[in-house]
């Protein structure tokens, strides 16, 4: 059950899961199967290897340096991408940023319903929009595929997906560049 605040467009609220042992409130119910756009045909590759119809998450730890002098205009970047992801993306479940410790250092966790669905996300009109702003103020950017754990977050398994042959070329090209990395050692402890 997905719902949204009256006050907040785009944004979820919390739901309830009727499993007694798990955690009972989530912001992240399982995902439904996707019918739309380029994932109703999606070949989907599951952690071991085979191909099913299950689709899988996509969970993603960005570590990002910001030029010297730079923090603040890459702040006022990421709260419109925010804004503008949680307003017009449905199929986002994380995408938080913080600041880390060490100065001009940052993180953001991004998770989506599906592989398809980041890719999604950055083929979109806001994100695309913002790169060139983005390239303007970072320094560097390191993309960590993390894997929840079952029973610790509401989360799913992060596994791969290809893009279908008839996606837009764009959405090609990003799939190569980000395809998920999935660690062989997560695989026994799934």
């Amino acid at each position: 059950m997905r719902t949204r605040r009256p006050d907040s467009p785009g944004r979820r609220r919390d739901a309830v899961i009727d499993e007694p042992d798990r955690c009972r409130r989530t912001m992240c119910p399982p995902a439904p199967a996707r019918s739309d756009a380029w994932g109703a045909n999606a070949r989907v590759t599951g952690s071991d290897g085979g191909v099913g119809t299950v689709p899988p998450m996509a969970t993603i730890l960005a570590h990002i340096t910001v030029k010297p002098g730079s923090a603040a205009r890459f702040e006022e970047i990421a709260r419109e991408l925010y804004e503008q992801t949680h307003a017009n993306e449905t199929d986002v479940r994380r995408y938080e940023y913080w600041r880390g410790a060490d100065e001009n250092t940052y993180y953001t966790l991004l998770s989506f319903d599906t592989f398809l669905d980041f890719i999604a996300h950055q083929v979109s009109d806001h994100h695309e929009a913002a790169s060139p702003q983005i390239g303007q103020v970072v320094q560097g950017l390191r993309l960590e595929w993390v894997d929840p754990i079952a029973g610790a977050s509401p989360l799913t398994p992060t596994d791969g997906q290809e893009a279908p042959a008839d996606a837009p070329e764009l959405v090609q090209k990003y799939a190569q560049r980000f395809a998920a990395q999935v660690a062989d050692w997560w695989l026994s402890l799934r």
